[in-house]
């Protein structure tokens, strides 16, 4: 599909790795109408003096030698966000804005009022990131004050609040286990829990390193070594309170 409108604009190199380029692409070329949600972004591989004969001769600057990288986007994203923000309720879930501003910069072009608020924007939505960790804090402990409050009533703590001193602490376990498969070199896993008390319950696997003989078929042949991922923590349920009964 031919693209219906070009734009020339810069963006920083930073969102290929964060890989939220599509989100800045998103952000620059709005509506299917003008893009055909292809993004080429040109990478300056070096700075080389011009083929013609150098600086001197040609008059002209280095010349950037770029390596391009394509992504599609959805030229329409952003409209189809700002339309259902007004019905939505939740302020805290990111926008594509938010994720990609970072590895914008200032537009081409730009006057000086338009370059002030963009850095505005942008200082505002990592302070925002930045502060994250302590909303999280925040919320907890107005969690925990509820619970607090409430605790006469509803046994949120445990029956006469007989657990308020698990209260924000949580257990870390490590432990293996064995988990059904036809590899034998399989069969046993290392997992780590966290149990923190009337919040949540997570898991993920421990990965160890594979030992010598496990780098080796029944043939001898050495098998291909796959790269460390990071370990994906797991949600297994999250406190919902008591159930009824007495309490002995």
């Amino acid at each position: 599909q031919e693209a219906k409108a070009i734009l020339d604009q810069a963006a920083n190199a930073s969102c290929i790795e964060a890989e939220v380029c599509a989100f800045v692409c998103s952000m620059l070329c709005q509506s299917s109408r003008l893009f055909n949600g292809t993004c080429a972004l040109g990478l300056p591989l070096d700075m080389t003096p011009d083929a013609k004969g150098g600086q001197e001769e040609s008059g002209t600057a280095e010349v950037a030698k770029l390596d391009w990288y394509y992504v599609e986007f959805d030229p329409d994203a952003v409209p189809v966000e700002q339309y259902y923000a007004r019905y939505q309720r939740n302020s805290n879930v990111p926008t594509i804005e938010s994720v990609s501003i970072a590895h914008m910069v200032i537009p081409d072009g730009a006057s000086v009022n338009e370059a002030e608020a963009f850095l505005l924007r942008q200082g505002f939505y990592r302070l925002s990131a930045e502060a994250q960790p302590f909303y999280e804090r925040l919320g907890y402990s107005q969690h925990s004050l509820k619970l607090l409050e409430h605790q006469p009533v509803a046994d949120a703590l445990g029956p006469g609040g007989v657990y308020h001193t698990l209260m924000g602490e949580c257990l870390n376990i490590t432990q293996e286990q064995y988990v059904g498969t036809t590899a034998v070199r399989e069969q046993w896993h290392t997992f780590h829990y966290d149990l923190c008390f009337f919040r949540y319950t997570t898991q993920y696997e421990v990965h160890s390193k594979p030992d010598a003989a496990a780098q080796f078929d029944e043939s001898g042949a050495q098998q291909a070594v796959e790269e460390e991922k990071p370990a994906e923590k797991i949600l297994l349920g999250r406190a919902v309170g008591f159930s009824g009964g007495e309490f002995s």
